[in-house]
């Protein structure tokens, strides 16, 4: 299905509080390593390699970093829906929901943390909508990519939001909301055309 793609991918190598630095030598730099490969695997299309290197990192990161961990799990479920791995696709997503919403009620985090904390979120819960749709859950997914869109709205990520409005139409015309799917459909053309986004002339 491959509907999310390697640009909505979420960098785990950032400064995360005012105090915490990102050291070599400890288990922080094994956090960026994994990051790394897992990355790049990823982007090659290796998606089975890449889950292995994100699990490597999520286990480093999940008693040192659970905002990190947050981070690789949403990955993770990015390279399952490649894979069309739903259930895992949904389970990591949801992980990855539940970290992210706890780490968002910190008030430490640097910016730059806290503009990807709501960035992964809404990319998260598209995950899990997108997942619901395809096991036909609509109502479960309108809600899920109802407050992916709510967070997305917070960010200047374009991309996803496109993706989320289309998505989001293709469950109102499944429930037969033909009308409200439309004007979805056309709120994402029109974002598109504002920014001139490449996934309109694609």
């Amino acid at each position: 299905m491959g509907f999310i793609f390697s640009s909505l991918l979420l960098s785990s190598c950032i400064r995360t509080n005012v105090t915490h630095q990102l050291n070599s030598g400890d288990d922080d730099s094994v956090i960026c390593v994994q990051n790394d490969k897992g990355m790049k695997l990823f982007k090659d299309g290796r998606y089975k390699e890449a889950i292995a290197q994100f699990e490597i990192g999520a286990a480093v990161a999940k008693t040192i970093s659970p905002y990190n961990y947050g981070v690789f799990k949403g990955n993770i479920a990015t390279a399952y829906i490649n894979l069309n791995d739903f259930k895992n696709a949904y389970e990591n997503a949801h992980e990855s929901v539940r970290v992210m919403k706890h780490e968002l009620e910190r008030h430490n985090l640097t910016q730059e943390a806290h503009d990807q904390a709501q960035m992964i979120l809404a990319f998260s819960l598209f995950a899990m909508g997108s997942c619901d749709y395809s096991f036909e859950k609509d109502e479960k997914s309108e809600e899920e990519l109802k407050q992916a869109f709510n967070f997305a709205k917070r960010t200047d990520f374009f991309d996803l939001k496109i993706k989320i409005l289309t998505k989001w139409g293709l469950v109102r015309y499944a429930r037969n909301d033909i009308a409200s799917a439309v004007k979805m459909v056309n709120d994402a053309i029109d974002i598109c055309k504002k920014r001139s986004f490449r996934v309109c002339r694609g």
